[in-house]
């Protein structure tokens, strides 16, 4: 019985554009042109088995490409992208309007494979120079099968595929062909959908073509030289020499590829890194001895035998170089050369501010990146009339150096100063200069470099136009080395988008992998895990995701995950302004998490609290405070005694740790002790206890709202103004008996909490106004849970089910363990989720899996013996992934009624709730997923999954114009 992996490859990946016939004999079209026959296939699939076998497909389009019936085959493919294009279904049409791209390109495509006809017929290959020239298309692409796979289906197809693979298909209504005429062109557009995969077949044959024709140069020769070399550019010397990067650079430019902010100017180092080297002149005679010897030797070359071996007949002295007994010179080594150095001076004068200034930085990385073991790059800066060094081996230097600025109007300045810098150095290359054209023409700074000793100098101008140029100053004057125009707002501004996040293992769903949730989603809300920011709200689900709710008729953003669930207890608020909001969160790991406004997405930055303040016995921690640039975190010890903990706001680092007294009262910093008022704070290595004034002494409680607002409340139940002492407001009219007390208060918030023992009130600090307390909550923790409730709108998910089921492709099922089912099923305009009654059919049950290191959604996975596999996720969330890679993963989130997604090509669909689009608050930026109709979204993505689909195209893409293709699938 043949093997998985080849009845994946040849039966999985049949195309309804490809036949067999004569028992598996001959590969044709659908019309009968022959594509290629089972010997010349045997000897593609040989050569390619050796590492660079690709999809199914990509073989068959090669081979037809070779065929002299390619211009003909090439001219009825056009005419049925045309009819797909007009058709009456507006499917067809909508999609392939989506892969525009492909269909521009076709026309330009063919033509150039045309190539490997025409090289065919004019050179009379015959099928092993057909298979040679198959596999140098390949050499140069990475193959998703192993070695050990490749040779297995390289084996098993000369051996003989099954006859039910080969089989010519019947039985399939009309004949499907490829149209040659009008008439048949017409009948196309036409056509009803008989075969669901005819869109995709023939989008993925386009793909396949345009990532053949890229492999092939314009000069037609290559194809000679491809078949005798392998490569297609003719091999010549490298102009300069080729030398390793240093490591140090290496790894930086590495880790800004991903970066936001300085992603582009990564490229462009890169970019410069390939077309500007700086030879090195020797600057002194070198003295190197090498006719010395140190040594003798039973081991070396036969023409350094000592002369007293030779007198030794032929024999004998054959004997004795066999057995090591004959005796060599060993010459002495000629000493290492010395490690030279370069000095960079990187002007920051006006004339570089903005986009000079990053070409001078990226141009002074690409050197240091481009100097060998022999050589070091030192980088200097202006600063005034003297020269500071420059570091630019970490992200933070290099944002550091981009921050400087000198506000001269050149750098003349400063040369003295890099001349004395670099006098006594052991440098011996040439000193470099990085500056403008506007800087370089000018008469003071030609007049300032003139009175230095620079005579050997590299002079490299860069203008924000992108133009770059080398000069090399020597005695005998300054001449230009090279010159060259970089795309800089291409370069600056190019994709730098969604990566993956790499800490999420592969083969999970690829929503998973995003960096930005795509979709919009809702869970319970709960009273101390839910706070107003301005129009906003921010909270914090049980399971640990933190949400930003911008409208209240749309869901919650994402903004990050991993976060103490609900078992570690309440979110504290540590404060909240108008651009930033900041919370302490306990648990396993104690940390600050702080959201800033940004656009397009705010910024979460998490920050660990150190492991000592659980270690020392602080747990329960019942209130945070912020004061200055400290937090002051109160909770218990093990014996129950009161603690406070000091921490940096910016750091995390533990500052100081206090016992407090059990006796003494306090509300949040303020500390009754002994009868007298103080402010607890903190002074970065000790506690301090500041006394309030007099006037608050006689207090029968006192709060501070924020550093220097303090509400007090009077012996007589009164409240006073803590922004005007002249306005008391009594609290006892509200029906709060005596003994009350203050509690505490919500930070940013301007209300604060009463209680009595049997009562508890809100009151508003600066208005009076009173609000109750529901019964047996005594903080500001439910007014803010009511206030943001009512702000927004959630939603209710599901996702407690037990099994799945595909019923037909049109339907699909799932179960939960009480029996109820529900039907996923497509009607006009929407996807509907619906409850139906029992249906006996086979059902595939949800077995638990690991989700992500440290989230706290739980993922269950089921399986289908065909490779479709699905997840329910406890966010209310149904992903389901086709075997076939070339169809796109789809994300369902489950509720009554209408469902929303998002496919992994990158469409969203379904209710603006959860999509976003719409969305006035926020403003539209490319980081937006674009929109599909859900009838779309079913067709390209759902049905292939429910349906049975017998092919599979194996090259996958992850950009939207098809410019970075893998293949085959990985």
């Amino acid at each position: 019985m043949p093997e998985p992996i080849v009845q994946h490859y040849f039966q999985s990946s049949q195309s309804f554009l490809f036949q067999w016939t004569d028992q598996g004999r001959e590969l044709c079209w659908l019309d009968g042109t022959t594509i290629a026959f089972h010997e010349e296939l045997t000897l593609a699939f040989e050569r390619l088995s050796t590492g660079s076998l690709p999809g199914f497909s990509a073989v068959v389009v090669a081979m037809a490409a070779m065929r002299q019936s390619w211009p003909d085959v090439a001219s009825r493919i056009a005419r049925l992208v045309r009819a797909l294009q007009t058709s009456q279904f507006p499917s067809y049409a909508d999609a392939m309007r989506k892969h525009d791209y492909l269909i521009q390109t076709w026309a330009a495509t063919a033509d150039k494979l045309g190539r490997l006809s025409r090289y065919v017929a004019d050179s009379g290959a015959d099928a092993a120079t057909r298979a040679e020239l198959l596999g140098s298309l390949f050499d140069h692409l990475e193959s998703g099968y192993s070695v050990d796979d490749q040779k297995t289906i390289a084996a098993a197809f000369r051996e003989g595929l099954p006859d039910a693979w080969v089989a010519e298909r019947r039985g399939d209504g009309e004949p499907m062909t490829l149209p040659a005429t009008d008439a048949e062109e017409e009948a196309w557009r036409h056509r009803p959908p008989v075969f669901h995969r005819v869109l995709h077949d023939v989008l993925d044959l386009l793909q396949v073509a345009r990532i053949l024709a890229r492999s092939l140069h314009d000069d037609p020769t290559d194809l000679k030289q491809r078949v005798h070399t392998g490569v297609a550019a003719e091999i010549v010397p490298a102009p300069d020499p080729l030398v390793d990067q240093p490591l140090t650079a290496s790894q930086l430019l590495d880790s800004l590829v991903d970066d936001r902010e300085l992603s582009g100017f990564a490229r462009l180092t890169r970019h410069l890194i390939a077309v500007v080297s700086l030879p090195r002149s020797v600057s002194a005679a070198q003295d190197i001895r090498s006719g010395g010897v140190s040594d003798i030797s039973n081991r070396g070359r036969l023409d350094k035998l000592l002369l007293s071996e030779l007198a030794f007949d032929d024999l004998t002295l054959a004997v004795r170089i066999a057995s090591n007994e004959a005796m060599y010179l060993r010459h002495e080594p000629p000493p290492g050369l010395e490690v030279e150095r370069r000095s960079v001076l990187i002007d920051n004068s006006l004339p570089l501010w903005g986009i000079p200034k990053l070409y001078a930085t990226a141009m002074a990385l690409a050197l240091q990146a481009g100097a060998d073991d022999r050589l070091t790059v030192d980088c200097f800066r202006p600063c005034g009339t003297d020269v500071e060094a420059v570091t630019l081996t970490s992200r933070d230097h290099v944002a550091e150096h981009l921050a400087s600025l000198s506000p001269t109007a050149h750098a003349g300045g400063a040369l003295a100063a890099f001349e004395r810098a670099i006098q006594y150095s052991a440098a011996t290359a040439e000193p470099v200069l990085i500056t403008s054209g506007e800087t370089l023409a000018s008469p003071t700074f030609r007049f300032a470099l003139n009175q230095t000793s620079l005579l050997n100098l590299w002079i490299i101008v860069v203008d924000r136009n992108g133009r770059l140029t080398v000069l090399q100053r020597t005695r005998q004057g300054t001449s230009v080395r090279r010159s060259l125009h970089l795309p800089l707002e291409d370069i600056l501004r190019g994709p730098v988008s969604a990566v993956r996040r790499r800490e999420i293992p592969e083969h999970l769903p690829a929503i998973l992998k995003m960096p930005e949730f795509p979709l919009l989603l809702s869970h319970q809300l709960r009273p101390g895990r839910v706070f107003e920011w301005q129009d906003d709200v921010v909270s914090v689900s049980d399971d640990g995701r933190m949400m930003l709710w911008e409208a209240p008729d749309r869901g919650g953003r994402q903004l990050c995950d991993g976060l103490p669930g609900r078992s570690a207890g309440d979110v504290h608020l540590v404060d909240r302004e108008v651009s930033v909001v900041r919370f302490f969160l306990a648990g396993d790991k104690s940390e600050l998490v702080s959201v800033q406004r940004s656009v397009p997405y705010p910024v979460v930055k998490r920050l660990p609290v150190d492991d000592g303040l659980i270690h020392d016995g602080l747990s329960n921690v019942t209130d945070v405070r912020r004061h200055d640039q400290t937090v002051l975190l109160f909770g218990f010890g093990p014996t129950k005694e009161p603690r406070c903990v000091a921490v940096d706001a910016d750091t995390g680092h533990v500052l100081a740790r206090e016992t407090l007294n059990p006796s003494w009262r306090r509300n949040g910093r303020c500390i009754c002790r002994d009868g007298r008022w103080s402010v607890l704070s903190c002074n970065g290595a000790a506690f301090d206890y500041e006394a309030l004034p007099n006037n608050f002494q006689h207090a029968r409680d006192v709060l501070e709202l924020k550093t220097g607002d303090i509400v007090i409340l009077t012996q007589r139940g009164e409240v006073i103004d803590p922004l005007d002492e002249t306005r008391v407001f009594p609290v006892q009219q509200s029906g709060v008996p005596d003994g009350i007390s203050i509690y505490g208060y919500v930070p940013g918030s301007s209300y604060f909490c009463l209680r009595s023992e049997s009562k508890g009130l809100l009151v508003h600090a600066t208005s009076g106004r009173c609000l109750p307390a529901r019964s047996g909550c005594w903080t500001g923790d439910d007014h803010e849970y009511g206030v943001a409730a009512r702000k927004i709108r959630t939603r209710t998910p599901h996702w407690r089910f037990r099994q799945i089921a595909i019923v037909n492709p049109q339907r699909l099922c799932l179960r939960s363990s009480s029996g109820q089912t529900v039907v996923i099923e497509v009607r006009p305009r929407k996807i509907l989720l619906q409850d139906c009654g029992p249906i006996d059919i086979e059902y595939v049950s949800f077995e638990s899996c690991p989700a992500p290191v440290g989230v706290g959604y739980r993922l269950s996975r089921a399986e289908w013996p065909n490779g479709h596999q699905a997840w329910l996720d406890s966010r209310g969330l149904l992903h389901l992934k086709n075997s076939n890679s070339a169809y796109a993963e789809v994300t369902l989130v489950l509720r009554d009624g209408e469902l929303s997604g998002w496919l992994s090509s990158g469409e969203v669909f379904g209710e603006d709730y959860y999509c976003g689009v719409g969305n006035t608050s926020v403003p539209a930026n490319e980081s937006q997923a674009c929109r599909c109709t859900p009838e779309f979204a079913w067709e390209t993505a759902i049905k292939p999954f429910l349906g049975s689909v017998p092919w599979t195209f194996h090259f996958t893409s992850n950009t939207a114009d098809g410019s970075s293709i893998t293949l085959p699938e990985s």
